[in-house]
């Protein structure tokens, strides 16, 4: 090599060097910087203060014998993505994952009519369940209620074993490992889904065969399923607990349609409804999606960056250059300016103490990520950062139903006692409801409005923050329509009850 050559590239070399040493220092020390002032003002980002608390072994759901299994597995490593598991009885954790699973290559049918004020099609559920040959099945197709609790007759040994141990075990703690940050396994989620499917399907069918006591009782088995994962800071556990309690819901409402529930039944539903905390669970999610950001940060920077960036699964070659070759500073900037649009845009989207949702500060955070420039210091806010605002929209959808159920579950008591409803909401308070939940995005009450067929509207203003008269947001999805949670009203629409 000629010498200027040579002497280039050593001066390349060295200054590449130098600008790597200056900006890891600057990279550390401003966020470090950034620590301190927060952590003056109160603020902590230590994962371990938001998991749930210990439950003693005799009162923990989640060591009972058909859920223990999901986390009985020895460790071959410390935590995060390079964690090797092994099951230590892969047939108990196989029967565990199978647990109340219906074998059938057909997506079930849908679960959500309370939404639009429909009866779940029993008809269609029984010829899904059909399609399993395993569950018992007349050879004549008979009244749908009465096939289904038939072809659910294999799962009655596990429920009723399920049921006993939630009255044994009232209290629930998973075994998450929640140091593996991203890369923890929640093996319970989707069998916490499936179990809860079964249950509603097995309520409705009671509830249209007369078993009003069991329905009940299916429906307290759903409410403690979503509760027993009610502690746990993932935001999937949120959306999973979500999921069970608007699964519960259908049978609440077909129980109110058909004027089926005791009044004792009502009030113990109702209670059960009123103590529900989404906007606080969500919180709950918020930061520990923020901290578990920041753990895996110190992953990246302790660990294999090739194995931690395909686990983010960057979408771009860039993206992915990034996470494994960029200096230590510039993954802390990418830390720093993630933590500063948290605290900034994502706290105060959500106001717990008041029970406030505030779609404009959503909004606004979502413009603030679409029009940021993408810098090697604003990867982490591109990827980690949209999914959060979106998540509001559910949660807020979420505790408005349960608000609402609540709502109306006092509102058949008030007219079983009174022959009536209410000229308006607030005649519900103290005797029927201690207080009458309020629009978690307007702060005012919820709109309540008698209908010509003897039943009632019941509407809280939607994401565009704005009444429309009671109509819900929807979209077509094939040929299925669903709730727009983005447009119009969030809606209850009870009609009359008939038997």
């Amino acid at each position: 090599m000629h010498p200027l050559g040579k002497s280039l590239a050593t001066g390349l070399i060295s200054a590449a060097a130098l600008f790597v040493v200056v900006e890891d220092w600057r990279g550390k020390r401003d966020w470090e910087a950034f620590l301190k002032e927060q952590t003056a003002k109160g603020e902590s980002f230590d994962y371990r203060r938001l998991l749930p608390p210990p439950v003693p072994d005799e009162k923990n759901f989640a060591h009972i014998p058909q859920l223990r299994p999901l986390f009985d597995y020895e460790r071959n490593g410390t935590s995060g993505i390079n964690v090797q598991r092994t099951h230590r009885d892969p047939k108990a954790n196989e029967r565990a994952l199978a647990l109340l699973r219906i074998q059938s290559d057909q997506a079930p049918p849908a679960m959500d009519g309370w939404r639009h004020a429909e009866t779940v099609s029993l008809t269609a559920y029984r010829d899904y369940l059909r399609t399993d040959k395993s569950l018992a099945r007349p050879d004549k197709p008979g009244a749908p209620a009465a096939d289904i609790l038939i072809a659910l007759r294999r799962f009655d040994g596990e429920m009723d074993a399920l049921t006993k141990s939630a009255k044994q075990r009232p209290q629930a703690r998973f075994d998450v490992n929640y140091a593996d940050h991203f890369a923890a396994l929640l093996p319970h989620l989707g069998v916490l889904r499936n179990v809860a499917r079964v249950y509603t399907l097995r309520a409705l069918a009671r509830l249209h065969t007369g078993d009003i006591a069991g329905a009940w009782a299916d429906v307290d088995m759903l409410l403690f399923l979503a509760d027993s994962i009610g502690r746990e800071p993932t935001l999937i556990s949120h959306l999973v607990r979500i999921a069970i309690v608007e699964l519960a819901l259908q049978p609440v409402w077909e129980g109110l349609a058909t004027g089926r529930w005791t009044p004792a039944q009502l009030r113990a539903v109702q209670e059960r409804l009123a103590a529900m905390d989404f906007l606080a669970h969500h919180r709950l999610a918020m930061l520990a999606e923020r901290d578990f950001s920041n753990l895996m940060m110190e992953d990246f920077l302790t660990k294999d960056r090739k194995q931690m960036a395909a686990m983010l699964e960057a979408p771009g070659a860039g993206e992915a250059v990034l996470f494994q070759l960029a200096p230590e500073g510039w993954l802390r900037q990418n830390q720093l300016r993630y933590n500063r649009v948290h605290l900034e845009y994502i706290a105060p989207i959500v106001d717990v103490a008041k029970r406030r949702v505030y779609p404009d500060v959503a909004k606004e955070f979502g413009r603030r990520v679409a029009d940021s420039q993408r810098t090697p210091y604003t990867v982490m806010i591109h990827l980690l950062l949209p999914a959060l605002g979106q998540s509001t929209k559910r949660s807020n959808a979420a505790q408005t139903a349960v608000d609402q159920a609540a709502i109306a579950c006092a509102l058949e008591r008030y007219r079983q006692a009174n022959g009536k409803w209410p000229d308006t909401l607030a005649q519900l308070s103290p005797q029927w409801l201690a207080k009458v939940p309020q629009d978690l995005v307007s702060g005012q009450p919820m709109k309540f409005k008698a209908q010509p067929d003897g039943g009632y509207l019941l509407w809280a203003v939607g994401w565009n923050q704005k009444d429309d008269g009671g109509k819900p947001g929807v979209r077509r999805e094939g040929n299925a329509t669903r709730n727009d949670l983005g447009s119009g009203d969030l809606v209850w629409r009870q009609p009359m009850a008939k038997r």
